[in-house]
């Protein structure tokens, strides 16, 4: 495990462009073992629990729409190709050939991205969603921090939607 990712949710901190993720307390890049004895828990850890879990949280609610998108587009690119081949075949059992069929495939053809497009975005987005809020819930495990959270959507009439979450500690302690 990235031992940066303990320092992300310490009080202690500091980010120098150079050495990247330091100590306050002892001015040293992390070089503890398993977990380390001075990390302070405070604001910034609640903050990170909010945000990750509130991105994950956001994945998940967009899930019925990409397979709603992934259903209706790709039932309409089978029906296209489904009427192109039917079609094609007429014309063929009576000798003539026509571009129409092929117009009609080619419009089933670019349905298709339309239908694979948000499901694999949902994916990807919810892989690295999920990774981000395991890796922060074992660091915090290590620490002995247990939390619930509650993630509220409010939408208002004019499409603004309010995030607003709850959360609960059920242990706190980290030494």
């Amino acid at each position: 495990m990235n031992k940066a990712k303990h320092c992300e949710l310490c009080e202690n901190q500091q980010y120098d462009f150079t050495a990247g993720t330091k100590c306050s307390l002892t001015d040293a890049r992390p070089s503890f073992k398993d977990k380390c004895g001075q990390i302070t828990f405070d604001t910034k850890y609640q903050k990170k629990i909010k945000e990750n879990n509130i991105a994950y949280e956001k994945v998940l609610k967009n899930k019925h729409k990409a397979l709603g998108q992934f259903i209706v587009y790709m039932s309409i690119t089978i029906v296209l190709f489904s009427v192109a081949f039917y079609l094609g075949f007429l014309e063929l059992s009576n000798g003539i050939i026509d571009k129409i069929p092929f117009v009609i495939a080619g419009v089933g053809l670019v349905t298709l991205p339309r239908a694979i497009t948000p499901l694999v975005s949902f994916k990807q987005n919810f892989k690295v969603a999920k990774k981000n809020k395991m890796e922060m819930d074992t660091i915090l495990q290590q620490y002995n921090v247990r939390y619930e959270i509650e993630v509220l959507f409010n939408t208002d009439r004019h499409g603004y939607t309010d995030i607003s979450t709850n959360l609960n500690f059920l242990r706190k302690h980290y030494r």
